[in-house]
């Protein structure tokens, strides 16, 4: 389960559920790093992975490890005041002439990122320089400081003072020389003292870069710097993520966190699956233009994603009270107008409801004793060109009944795919 040419540092052992994997996507290819989970220190060097090797790893792994974060290098970033950006078209263009489909990262400081991942780095990742900048900005570190991550050719750099962000920026360095220079620019742009304001460096180090800055930076810390650094840096130091925490993935509120109630019975769709389940029913359904039924609710997960993506007309189902209540707080706090909770059993619902939905979700219990009950009743719910999707675990398969047309696996998430467009070309052949 551990990739093909990985190798553990001397005298080091770990069980992958004892473990957290670190991705760093870039266009070329991906950095992959294993930690202790509680401690976050690597178990061995950094193994470079084409994105192909990657995800096949990850389709047949996920589940076997406590975590996985995935960092992706962006081809353009740019920060915002919150909200300020009305029409990306007219911000983002001018500064990104090639670029389209951005994505944002709110900043809890009330700030947006936004920014664009080459080709092959997945959506589900956490940008880069979002992730610096969140650590950066915490209380806990230096309020006057420039910032550096160096991994291989990038070169992110952040002036900060008195926690604020004057500056962060992303080069390509070809040389030490391009390094020092490109730093030392930053300290003359933000008019920031260089024998004041020290220079911290992370990640991969650069003994030329550092040897000609001595003689005008008087405090330049590279503790941090060493192979795998630029890595674990990223590393969250709450690493194993609760089951209660959830992401939204895409949308208006991109990048969110949501933490739901310990103590409710639920178990949230992983961010793998949950990128994947999206990616394949946007090929689709438009969100804009889709009535969506969320069965067996739990935290609104589901739900949460589709209102983020746009969707105007969800209605999430649970049979526990409070989960409900957590959706409808929530869906109040995100100004989710468009999720309706309605406290019931799935099974029940769909038989009393006279509507039809564009697009029906559903996550039973794994144990669920009654699926080909819970598929027919679905499907009587769809219209023609409706879509049903069922998320179970590897016990069940679905493949021979005659409205599934796809199957996926995501780690030890398993969903199918259903629509009465299938059902009707299986009857005619």
């Amino acid at each position: 389960m551990w990739p093909a040419t990985w190798a553990f540092f001397p005298n080091t052992e770990s069980s992958p559920e004892d473990s957290v994997v670190l991705l760093s996507y870039n266009s070329s290819g991906v950095l992959v790093c294993i930690v202790r989970g509680e401690s976050g220190r690597p178990l061995g060097p950094i193994i470079a992975l084409s994105h192909t090797e990657t995800q096949s790893w990850i389709d047949r792994h996920a589940a076997d490890f406590a975590a996985w974060h995935a960092f992706g290098q962006e081809d353009f970033g740019a920060w915002y005041p919150k909200d300020w950006v009305q029409d990306v078209e007219t911000w983002l263009k001018p500064l990104d002439p090639q670029g389209h489909a951005w994505e944002c990262f709110p900043l809890e400081r009330g700030m947006d990122l936004y920014y664009r991942f080459p080709a092959g780095v997945p959506n589900h990742c956490v940008p880069t320089m979002g992730a610096n900048a969140q650590r950066w900005l915490s209380p806990l570190s230096k309020r006057d400081a420039v910032r550096v991550h160096r991994q291989g050719h990038r070169l992110e750099l952040a002036a900060i003072q008195q926690g604020r962000l004057l500056s962060h920026t992303v080069f390509h360095v070809e040389t030490s020389q391009d390094a020092a220079y490109a730093c030392m620019v930053l300290y003359d742009q933000c008019g920031l003292p260089a024998q004041h304001v020290p220079l911290i460096w992370e990640g991969d180090a650069d003994e030329g870069c550092w040897e000609s800055l001595r003689p005008f930076i008087e405090k330049l810390d590279t503790t941090a710097s060493h192979p795998w650094s630029a890595l674990t840096v990223l590393f969250p130091r709450t690493c194993i993520i609760p089951p209660y925490l959830m992401r939204i993935i895409r949308g208006k509120n991109r990048g969110k966190i949501l933490a739901a109630p310990k103590n409710l019975p639920v178990r949230p769709t992983t961010d793998m699956a949950k990128e994947g389940l999206f990616n394949v029913v946007e090929n689709y359904l438009d969100w804009t233009e889709v009535r969506a039924l969320d069965l067996y609710a739990g935290t609104g997960n589901i739900s949460f994603e589709m209102a983020s993506r746009g969707c105007e007309d969800i209605t999430a189902v649970d049979s526990f009270r409070e989960c409900l209540r957590y959706i409808d707080k929530t869906a109040d706090m995100l100004h989710y107008s468009a999720i309706k909770t309605s406290l019931s059993d799935a099974e029940r619902f769909l038989k009393k409801t006279m509507y039809r939905w564009d697009f029906i979700f559903a996550d039973p219990p794994y144990d669920y004793p009654d699926y080909t009950a819970l598929i027919a009743l679905a499907l009587d719910r769809l219209p023609e060109d409706g879509l049903f999707v069922l998320e179970h675990s590897v016990d069940h398969d679905f493949k021979d009944h005659p409205a599934c047309f796809d199957q996926r696996r995501y780690g030890s998430v398993h969903m199918s795919f259903f629509s009465l467009e299938a059902q009707a070309s299986s009857n005619e052949d």
